[in-house]
């Protein structure tokens, strides 16, 4: 057996036990574009939802806030014993870790119960529970022996029958997830995954107790009971999150905020000014904000950092893309029409040559750095990739279409383009394509939506075409192919829609495959597939640029840990 056992190290310049009087100043300030849904990790599909069930909620494993590197620590967890063919996982958990209820009426008495091995089982099989159609399925899904089948289980139209195979696993656990004692749990994977650890310091993941889902007075979605440094103390729809440091919370918390106050600002210049002011504590830089901020050498200005400004800045492991609706009768591929969908293959080549990437990039950006995509592959996960071969070309584009016929027998469909926002810059983008789609014979429709709406559209086929980001939590290639494989299709991970057999089955492939060169050899035949059905293009591979305020003395930022807000270190104003 490997034995693994972390101890939790803080390295930070001032400690502060959670039973020290700390100023009521000590207080993060943030702002939000968009207001959380849900506080319940079957909904994290967002990144304010993940965001904010984070601060809550804990998980078995975290990322060291001391490093900058991919590997994670216990949290709940104490050690792990992993077998040798990597299958097998004997988890042991702190006795120490409590949950808090602030609510009335209180689940416990004195507001308090101890985490056991039983509340991670039930909450991990929720996940899994068909009828809540959660958005983490797609992250668990692969991961136990038996889940699949309790997933099965509890989609039975049957209600009773769905509910007896949720609370048989729910006492006896399945074949790969069986509570030894009150703090052992033993895990048996339906492969080897080396990212296995990293999938439990997901939000998805996260540990929570039963009676917060189980009373019908009592809803995780805005009353969430956690076992983390802070508790929700109030939520205001629309206006504000105020999160308050839980006294209860085992030994030191690294930093020393007393809680976090989180406002939600729509639009894009109040939390700039919000900033300047020291009003907010944290803001990412945009093309909004960046000539503000930067100088003509895209540095921080002298100035903020005379004044103690911090800047963290990280390439991320995502990509941007041009996303098709691959179920779209005008441009995406329809069962027996194998004529048709060879047509329609060619005007996707071309819709994806004629985006104006540079424009798009110069106008989104501006003095901001970022990669332009390649590949769908971030350039810091894996090896390199094949190049995508339908970028920036209106004359190749042109020639496609006319070597199709669209010029002469068929007629050119108008197509729609779906924003991600309603503001002037999402507009400006959406019309620079546009313009560019007429080039090459091609009206456009333009739909400005808020950004939650287009994910909504586009989660339910609504969406011909759109622009989406996808965002790994751990740097594995497959997170990325895993946007197009069928079964994602109907939530919020394969918006393209795209299905393809094949492509699926190499996927499958890819998640067994241990030998690196076998690896690659699989991942060249996934993007020749993708390159050649083309039900996305990628378009570039962001860089994030966060300012911490001076109050915050140990500002950084983690790429699978957006807001560590647990980790800051505040001063006196």
């Amino acid at each position: 057996m490997v034995k693994i056992a972390r101890a939790l190290l803080f390295v930070f310049a001032l400690s502060c036990s959670t039973n020290d009087k700390l100023p009521a100043d000590y207080l993060l300030h943030y702002t939000l574009g968009a207001e959380p849904s849900s506080f319940d990790p079957v909904k994290s599909e967002n990144i304010v939802n993940a965001v904010m069930q984070r601060q809550i909620l804990e998980c078995l494993f975290e990322y060291d806030y001391a490093t900058n590197d991919a590997q994670v620590s216990p949290l709940l967890a104490t050690s792990v014993e992993i077998s040798d063919d990597g299958i097998q996982y004997d988890i042991l958990l702190r006795h120490d870790a409590q949950f808090f209820d602030p609510f009335e009426p209180a689940l416990f008495d004195g507001r308090l119960r101890t985490l056991n091995a039983y509340d991670v089982l039930f909450c991990w099989l929720r996940q899994a529970d068909a009828r809540l159609n959660s958005d983490g399925w797609w992250a668990i899904n692969d991961t136990f022996v038996g889940i699949k089948e309790l997933h099965q289980a509890t989609a039975n139209p049957d209600a009773t029958l769905a509910q007896q195979a949720f609370d048989a696993a729910v006492k006896d656990g399945i074949e790969g997830l069986q509570v030894m004692d009150d703090f052992h749990l033993r895990v048996r994977l339906q492969r080897r995954d080396p990212w296995f650890l990293n999938r439990l310091a997901m939000s998805y993941f996260s540990v929570y107790p039963h009676e917060a889902v189980e009373s019908d007075q009592r809803s995780m979605r805005d009353q969430p009971v956690g076992s983390a440094v802070f508790y929700l103390e109030q939520f205001v729809p629309g206006q504000k999150v105020l999160l308050t440091r839980n006294a209860n919370w085992r030994g030191d918390v690294p930093g020393n905020a007393t809680g976090v106050e989180f406002q939600v600002v729509r639009d894009a210049q109040t939390p700039i000014e919000m900033f300047k002011r020291g009003l907010s504590d944290r803001l990412t830089l945009s093309a909004n904000s960046a000539e503000q901020f930067l100088d003509e050498n895209g540095v921080l200005k002298k100035s903020l950092v005379d004044d103690g400004v911090t800047v963290s800045d990280y390439p991320r492991s995502d990509i941007s893309m041009l996303c098709f609706n691959m179920q779209d009768s005008e441009i995406g591929h329809v069962p027996a029409d194998d004529a048709g969908n060879a047509l329609r293959k060619q005007l996707r080549h071309a819709l994806a040559l004629a985006f104006p990437r540079a424009q798009w990039q110069d106008l989104l950006y501006q003095r901001l750095p970022f990669i332009s995509a390649t590949s769908f592959i971030p350039p810091n996960v894996g090896e390199q990739h094949q190049v995508y071969p339908w970028h920036d070309d209106l004359t190749q584009a042109r020639q496609i279409l006319e070597d199709a016929g669209y010029y002469s027998q068929y007629e050119l469909p108008q197509v729609e383009f779906v924003l991600f926002g309603t503001d002037s810059m999402s507009v400006a983008l959406g019309e620079i394509y546009s313009v560019a789609l007429k080039e090459i014979g091609v009206e456009c429709k333009l739909v400005a939506v808020p950004y939650a709406q287009q994910m909504q559209r586009a989660a339910n086929g609504e969406a011909q075409i759109f622009v989406r980001n996808w965002t790994l939590d751990w740097p594995d290639s497959r997170l990325i192919y895993d946007t197009f494989k069928s079964d994602n299709i109907g939530g919020s991970i394969n918006l393209s829609r795209f299905n393809n057999p094949p492509f699926d089955d190499l996927l499958d492939k890819l998640a067994l495959a241990q030998d690196a060169t076998q690896r690659r050899q699989i991942e060249a035949q996934l993007d020749t597939i993708l390159y050649d059905e083309c039900p996305a293009m990628p378009i570039e591979h962001r860089q994030s640029w966060v300012l911490g305020s001076k109050r915050i003395t140990n500002f950084k930022m983690r790429p699978f840990d957006l807001m560590p807000c647990k980790s800051y270190i505040l001063k006196d104003d």
